[in-house]
């Protein structure tokens, strides 16, 4: 089932899974620790029926039966691209990066992609674009993943440097407050505290420094989710007043709320 809960996705493509840690955002990590629970049910004998979970979170798996999943869908809808993976990760083979890139191109729906090696995903794509003599795909929006402001620091340059038609940051886990230094060249910003028994606390003031320099900068800001009186709300009724901020990028095509969740 692609179909997601996530607010600002309609549904979930994911034709490569597995990933290996890169930064402190990866310490918790949902996508591992989803897989890795599966993976040690299917090692009991559970779950035989869903091969991926044969091998560890670690291992990058081509699921080329999911491939051509997006031609499927009727109504245009938003995909976001590898949610337990990192389409990125230097194992990724080329040609098979090049097949995902022909579908998207060749369909009607809007697809995010984000990464935490944003040097590969610079190359990649610009190599890609250079090999097809074509521009960037209207319908893909490429984006960085960062926690820190080291992460930002290091990931900023690469993203500015890729053929990208709308480009995104996201933050989250938020970890420590970020600076943006006046960069206004990101479409989106989603934000987020890190979730689950074990996440790391995030203070309401790095939330309020970051809607302030996007609205400084005209930027829309998505906060996906903050802790309030020690517990995670995704509700914005639940948000500090001053911080009910869950705008859309303003090139959806689809809308706010996307296209195809009933």
């Amino acid at each position: 089932m692609s179909i997601t809960k996530i607010e600002w996705a309609d549904r979930v493509w994911n034709p490569v899974v597995g990933c290996q840690k890169v930064g402190k955002g990866c310490k918790h990590c949902y996508a591992e620790q989803l897989h890795t629970q599966r993976h040690k049910a299917y090692l009991r004998g559970k779950l035989q029926n869903i091969p991926q979970y044969k091998f560890p979170f670690e291992k990058l798996q081509y699921l080329t039966e999911r491939l051509y999943e997006p031609y499927k869908w009727k109504k245009p809808c938003m995909v976001f691209v590898n949610s337990m993976g990192d389409l990125f990760m230097h194992l990724m083979d080329r040609e098979y990066l090049y097949e995902i890139l022909e579908v998207i191109g060749k369909t009607k729906h809007t697809y995010i992609i984000l990464t935490k090696r944003a040097v590969n995903m610079m190359l990649m794509l610009n190599l890609y674009y250079t090999e097809k003599r074509m521009k960037p795909l209207k319908n893909l929006w490429i984006g960085i993943s960062v926690s820190t402001q080291r992460d930002f620091e290091m990931s900023i340059g690469f993203l500015e440097n890729t053929k990208a038609a709308v480009k995104l940051l996201s933050i989250e886990p938020i970890l420590e407050n970020i600076e943006l230094y006046n960069y206004s060249s990101f479409n989106w910003i989603i934000a987020g505290c890190e979730t689950g028994k074990r996440r790391r606390k995030a203070k309401l003031g790095w939330f309020f420094n970051l809607a302030e320099q996007c609205k400084k900068e005209g930027i829309p800001l998505f906060i996906k989710q903050m802790e309030v009186e020690g517990a995670v709300e995704t509700e914005i009724e639940k948000f500090p007043q001053f911080l009910k901020i869950k705008q859309f990028c303003h090139k959806n095509p689809l809308g706010l709320g996307g296209g195809e969740k009933d």
